[in-house]
């Protein structure tokens, strides 16, 4: 058992757990791989929870690696963040 990896289905995968608000912006996070080295994966603006990253290279078993993006929320809000949080609710269009 490891904090960090998990096996799913006979795959290795590792839940990287990311603050909505970079999910939104967009944002660079750094993953660890089996290995024990790192990689660097890009998140685009407005990614979406459970986005899933492969690496067919740094997998065990002949299979590959996947990180799930999963959206961290915070645990409270201030009044000035749910302020802006409706504010923000105000001007967004669902094109």
């Amino acid at each position: 058992k490891d904090e960090y990896f998990r096996v799913s289905n006979g795959n290795l995968v590792h839940d990287e757990y990311v603050p909505f608000t970079d999910c939104l912006l967009g944002c660079k996070r750094t993953i660890k791989t089996i290995d024990g080295k790192e990689r660097t994966i890009e998140i685009p603006e407005l990614t979406s929870d459970n986005t899933r990253y492969t690496f067919d290279d740094v997998g065990m078993w002949g299979k590959p690696y996947t990180v799930f993006i999963k959206h961290e929320l915070p645990s409270k809000l201030t009044k000035k963040q749910k302020d802006l949080l409706k504010e923000l609710n105000e001007t967004i269009t669902n094109d």
